[in-house]
């Protein structure tokens, strides 16, 4: 988007307008892209053989799931399911990546309540009683792009052996820059 307005700047100095509408559109297509991380940007290829495409780049997560809508990874109904995640990275540094359940039907910790009665915040959220599961042991490093525009790429298979929560599935996130990239799925 910056790009594209720094071109159109020059070329309306010199009075270029076919250069600078096609710029000027060019930055508004980014911008919508930009406010979307539920799709990959243009010219990134989304991994058909994965459920999953995450991306990081502009140290924020863009992911584009198959067949599923917003952030729903509707396959994952019964124990078993195996989830497979193409990482992507557009950056020219490292990333990690971390997937962590807060719940599930994995039975023992599924008993939380409403601690209202109690005085409590009323948290119907298993985050609260720290009955979270780290999915992947360590955390998986993404390495960087190259600079011949080639992405940093690592591919992840995950097989939940336990039935989902219908809160909040999974919760990705980059453990290296957490404050900034992270993308759940519900």
């Amino acid at each position: 988007m910056w790009s594209a307005l720094r071109v159109a700047r020059v070329a309306a100095a010199v009075r270029d307008y076919d250069t600078v509408r096609k710029k000027l559109n060019e930055a508004l297509e980014a911008f919508h892209e930009w406010r979307t991380r539920t799709q990959l940007p243009r010219g990134v290829p989304v991994d058909r053989n994965a459920d999953i495409t995450l991306l990081y780049v502009n140290n924020t997560i863009y992911a584009e799931i198959i067949g599923g809508g917003w952030v729903d990874f509707p396959k994952w109904n019964v124990r078993g399911t195996v989830l497979k995640i193409t990482l992507l990275n557009g950056d020219y540094f490292e990333h990690g990546y971390q997937n962590v359940d807060f719940g599930g039907a994995r039975g023992w910790e599924n008993q939380f309540q409403s601690s209202v009665k109690i005085g409590g915040s009323g948290c119907w959220f298993t985050f609260g009683r720290a009955h979270w599961w780290m999915n992947i042991p360590g955390m998986i490093v993404v390495p960087p792009a190259s600079p011949y525009n080639e992405l940093g790429m690592h591919k992840v298979q995950i097989t939940y052996n336990y039935e989902p929560s219908r809160r909040l599935r999974f919760y990705q996130f980059d453990p290296v820059h957490h404050d900034v990239a992270v993308f759940s799925v519900h």
